[in-house]
């Protein structure tokens, strides 16, 4: 699974048990659209745009279809994940209120689902600090903390550095311009066999995004609901 595939790497920083990546190079047209097998569709719509202030925008995705989107507000301490399979868009989650807030958006039985809930205090105060770190500065810290730089390599016409983890089952290959990946690849051996695989990376600063961004049914209320898991300490 592409998730699990990305919590083996130090590099992705999550808000709570949250994995949030992205999509495509046009921050402003990524709202997606798709009609389940039952024909209803299940659509977040975009409103308007404004201008991106303090806003990044990551994707991460697979040869399978299977992607994650991630926009942070590091201005305002929010975040956007939205997840989609080979069929489109699966789910919506935000997080609100500087870390304390967690809104999922659904498809239940051909109709959007909203629920949400309040984060135990010490989490939500852990998440408040992560929603205002830069994935990008943490991203390019772990490359230099815990990867191993190799030989160089052109694509496209783009020099990209080839970096190897300590187990030698990863490769990034790093925009040598941004110090950003643009691609993550895996050679694993899994009951003898050999397994690789391949995901694919974007990180930019869009210059503008849909209005509703952090709100993309302003006229559902979600349900209040008890949080999913308990602060322990």
């Amino acid at each position: 699974m592409l998730i699990n595939r990305l919590k083996r790497s130090s590099i992705f920083v999550g808000i709570i048990a949250l994995v949030i990546f992205s999509m495509s190079s046009m921050v402003t047209a990524t709202v997606k659209e798709f009609a389940p097998k039952d024909g209803v569709t299940f659509t977040a719509n975009k409103v308007g745009s404004m201008k991106a202030s303090n806003i990044e925008y990551v994707k991460i995705s697979d040869p399978a279809g299977n992607c994650t989107e991630i926009w942070t507000d590091l201005a305002n301490l929010q975040s956007r994940s939205d997840s989609y399979d080979s069929e489109g868009l699966q789910n919506i989650t935000i997080v609100k209120e500087q870390g304390r807030r967690v809104i999922v958006i659904g498809n239940v039985d051909g109709k959007v689902d909203t629920t949400t809930w309040l984060i135990p205090d010490k989490i939500a105060s852990e998440n408040k600090i992560l929603l205002g770190k830069s994935i990008f500065k943490s991203v390019k810290d772990d490359i230099k903390q815990n990867w191993i730089l190799g030989e160089e390599k052109t694509l496209n016409g783009k020099t990209l550095l080839v970096y190897k983890n300590k187990y030698n089952d990863q490769t990034l290959d790093v925009d040598s311009e941004t110090g950003l990946p643009i691609a993550r690849h895996d050679s694993l051996t899994r009951n003898d066999k050999k397994v690789e695989g391949t995901l694919s990376e974007i990180y930019m600063s869009p210059s503008e995004v849909p209005e509703n961004l952090f709100d993309p049914y302003p006229n559902i209320s979600p349900k209040e609901v008890t949080a999913p898991f308990v602060d322990k300490n």
